[in-house]
């Protein structure tokens, strides 16, 4: 009975690390260090933005996140529609 809430939580807290932007570009120090959506901002400098390489790197970055959603829609789906049904 608990299992959809749990994917769902599970779900947001995979989307939630993994883009965090914010943190890897306050805290973290070093290219070494930086996230891969951290990352991201290394394509944009003050002189223009490399827009191909920042896209291959996006929809590359995208992936994981496209792939854990399509195997938690099952149970997110059943715990939207959980709720709806009369008992």
């Amino acid at each position: 009975l608990a299992k959809p809430g749990l994917a769902v939580t599970a779900f947001y807290s995979f989307i939630t690390a993994w883009g965090e932007v914010a943190y890897a570009s306050a805290f973290l120090v070093g290219d070494e260090n930086l996230t891969l959506a951290g990352g991201l901002q290394k394509f944009v400098n003050q002189y223009g933005a490399q827009w191909g390489p920042m896209t291959a790197a996006s929809v590359l970055i995208a992936i994981p996140a496209a792939l854990v959603f399509l195997f938690a829609q099952k149970h997110l789906v059943t715990g939207m529609s959980a709720g709806a049904v009369k008992g």
